[in-house]
């Protein structure tokens, strides 16, 4: 999409490490957009300006969870030729006030103030992955995925919002053009696409993500496999979060 002129939208850190929509312009900024965030983005304006740059005849690709995705098709009124939509497998969306409180504890713990955090430190691999802070001392607090209370309170639902429970997008009613996830369960079901800083899961859901797909897929190491199948380690594709 930027190779031909286009923008590109998704989920970025703000200054406070706050979670909000941005659109980059350059591949040198998409940087910015890579990585998980495991907090409620705010998309701001950006339907509005994913609007005018399609209106203008910009090719442009919105990403986010699928209900982010809904709501983008729902402001447009209409589909655009020019419009790639991607969402993901989600599991659920934490409160931002949550993160924030967090992040808070974490400075007051160390007496240092936060100037980087990763989700997915993925240094002893994909499973043994850490959420990881950097402080400005240098210092860096590492906290494993299933041993840290935040990432405990997402998986376990109890920091997710309530809508969340209620997900209106799983399954069939996934409405991007193409979905991505990690693809849980790839050492069993494939092994010899397993990676150990981790595998992706693309789900083609239409022509249009098809052909998106096709233009790209020389660059890849790719590995069909049937779709029901793949599935079967990520029952957040089609099932929503239960209350804790």
């Amino acid at each position: 999409v930027l190779e031909e002129g286009g923008i590109v939208f998704g989920a970025s850190f703000q200054k406070d490490f706050s979670v909000a929509h941005c659109q980059v312009e350059s591949a040198e900024d998409l940087c910015v957009l890579q990585g998980s965030k495991y907090s409620q983005s705010n998309v701001g304006s950006c339907y509005n300006q994913a609007r005018e740059n399609l209106k203008s005849g910009r090719k442009v690709l919105f990403s986010g969870t699928p209900c982010q995705i809904a709501a983008l098709r729902s402001v447009l009124g209409r589909d655009y030729p020019n419009l790639l939509c991607v969402d993901i497998i989600c599991h659920s969306v934490p409160s931002p006030k949550v993160w924030q409180t967090y992040l808070r504890n974490t400075e007051e713990q160390t007496g240092k103030k936060v100037v980087r955090a990763n989700f997915r430190d993925k240094r002893d691999g994909w499973k043994n992955y850490y959420l990881c802070t950097h402080m400005n001392d240098g210092r860096e607090v590492l906290r494993q995925g299933n041993d840290n209370y935040y990432m405990k309170a997402f998986i376990q639902g109890l920091s997710t919002r309530p809508s969340c429970y209620d997900c209106k997008f799983k399954g069939q009613n996934h409405i991007g053009d193409i979905t991505l996830g990690d693809f849980w369960g790839v050492e069993s079901l494939c092994p010899e696409a397993f990676y150990e800083k981790g595998t992706s899961l693309v789900l083609i859901q239409n022509e249009k993500g098809q052909a998106a797909y096709d233009k790209i897929a020389s660059k890849l190491e790719l590995l069909p496999i049937n779709a029901s199948k793949a599935l079967q380690g990520n029952p957040a594709y089609c099932v929503a979060s239960e209350p804790h």
